[in-house]
């Protein structure tokens, strides 16, 4: 069964990686950036999220402050 609903979080760190291991992955994608586009995430800023957000319907901002 595909997945219903799919979550972009904007800042895959610790409180958005705990949030996805709480979700049925049978009902939801994540979809993940970081600065550094770690594995399995994208890179953000830098890369384009325009065709991303097309199948996103839901989002999570938790990007953590730079040190400015």
């Amino acid at each position: 069964m595909p997945a219903t609903k799919t979550l972009l979080c904007l800042g895959y760190g610790y409180s958005a990686q705990a949030l996805a291991q709480r979700l049925d992955r049978q009902d939801w994608q994540v979809i993940g950036t970081s600065r550094a586009g770690r594995e399995g995430t994208i890179a953000f800023p830098g890369s384009d999220l325009t065709g991303v957000l097309q199948s996103v319907t839901h989002i999570l901002i938790s990007i953590a402050p730079d040190a400015e």
